[in-house]
C-alpha cells in the first residue's frame, strides 16, 4: 500500500504527539566537539548512542542513504519577513539522498532534524527562501542536492539526526562543525 503525502504526514504528527505526551524531547544529544570525527572520517560508534558521521560521509540504512554535504550557520534568507526569533539563528543544511532500496522512499526530508547538546530536537523551519523539497524517491532514485533551514538557539552545538524508521530505534547522526 502506497502512503500519500498527507497520510505519511499524519502518521508523523501522531508519532510526534505521542512522543511529547510521553515526555520525550525526540532527540539524542549532539555529539559535541570532543567526540566528533574529523572531516572525511567514517562512522564512529558511541558506547551509549548512535554512530556519529562526518560531514560528507554517507549515513546508510536498508539501502537508503543520506549525506550531509554542507551547512551554513547564521543563514540569512535575504528578506525581511524570514528572520529567526531573538536569540535564535537559522542553519541551512544541504543533503544528498539516494534510494538503493527496492521501494519508493516517501518524504525523505521529514526524517531529518537537528539536535543540540541537550537533546532538544529541531525540525525544519517554515521559511520562504533557502529550502528545496523532495516528496519521494523511486527505487534507485537520487536527489543530489536537497536543502532545509532550521531555527535553533544561536551558538548551539548541533548534529543532524536521521531516524529512517520511526518504529525502530535506529538513529544516525552527522556532527556539524
Amino acid at each position: 500500500m502506497k502512503m500519500t503525502h498527507w497520510t505519511s504526514l499524519m502518521v508523523g504528527v501522531l508519532a510526534a504527539s505521542l512522543l511529547v505526551a510521553c515526555g520525550g524531547t525526540g532527540g539524542v544529544p549532539a555529539s559535541g566537539s570532543a567526540s566528533s570525527p574529523s572531516p572525511g572520517a567514517t562512522a564512529k560508534s558511541s558506547p551509549s548512542g548512535p554512530k556519529i558521521y562526518a560531514v560528507g560521509s554517507p549515513m546508510t540504512f536498508q539501502g537508503l542513504s543520506v549525506t550531509v554535504l554542507s551547512f551554513k550557520l547564521n543563514y540569512s534568507t535575504g528578506n525581511e519577513f524570514d528572520v529567526p526569533a531573538a536569540g535564535n539563528e537559522y542553519v541551512q543544511v544541504t543533503y544528498s539522498l539516494s534510494n538503493g532500496s527496492g521501494s519508493e522512499w516517501t518524504e525523505p526530508l521529514f526524517d531529518l532534524s537537528l539536535v543540540d547538546a541537550n537533546g532538544q530536537k529541531y525540525n525544519s523551519a517554515f521559511v520562504t527562501a533557502g529550502t528545496s523539497s523532495v516528496d519521494s524517491l523511486v527505487a534507485g532514485g537520487k536527489a543530489p542536492s536537497a536543502t532545509q533551514v532550521y531555527e535553533v538557539p544561536a551558538g548551539s552545538v548541533l548534529d543532524v539526526v536521521w531516524t529512517p524508521n520511526m518504529f525502530e530505534s535506529t538513529t544516525l547522526q552527522t556532527a556539524l562543525k
